[in-house]
């Protein structure tokens, strides 16, 4: 399955809302961090930040080989902590379900850790996203604790586990499927 990345722009905005209808789709997608309705002025702001000439946060559009656009995803990067925050992953509607979910994880995992400074990468995930917990075990992450109930969302909330792959697992990781 080929994937690549590409700079995200400004004309995809509108789409990539349309995935997100509800305020927990939002919440599931983006976290507490963007407002519902996401609001364009915010996804530009991700946009500019990445435009920088040493960004601090990267958003790409992940297309498949026949230059469908499958996901999207987040890279945002801490040099005092040499590390990367994996987020805002998100699979389009319409490719949901054909086993893109893992690939993509594994290719924002190479995508960071080209950045030589880079030791860590980390993720949060609600407890109850089995399909994107499943991906990021499979792409190698390990599971390092719960925030319990950190988000409030109607009336509830929702626990958040930690996750995280360093660059000598993740090079383990690479030895080992090289070989299969």
């Amino acid at each position: 399955m080929s994937l690549c990345l590409r700079r995200f722009t400004k004309p995809e905005i509108a789409g990539l809302k349309a995935w997100f209808p509800t305020e927990e789709d939002v919440l599931l997608w983006a976290g507490a961090s963007l407002s519902y309705p996401v609001r364009d002025r915010d996804i530009k702001a991700l946009i500019k930040a990445h435009s920088v000439a040493e960004p601090v946060q990267e958003i790409w559009t992940v297309i498949a080989g026949n230059e469908t656009c499958i996901g999207h995803l987040q890279i945002a990067y801490n040099h005092r902590l040499h590390q990367a925050t994996l987020g805002r992953v998100a699979i389009a509607p319409d490719q949901r379900g054909k086993g893109y979910a893992t690939a993509l994880v594994q290719l924002a995992v190479i995508k960071a850790f080209e950045r030589n400074w880079i030791n860590r990468i980390e993720l949060r995930v609600y407890d109850h996203n089995a399909r994107a917990i499943s991906a990021y075990l499979q792409a190698g992450f390990v599971y390092e604790g719960k925030r319990r109930q950190s988000t409030p969302i109607n009336q509830t909330y929702w626990n958040t586990d930690v996750m995280s792959i360093l660059r000598s697992e993740y090079q383990g990781f690479d030895k080992r499927t090289e070989g299969e």
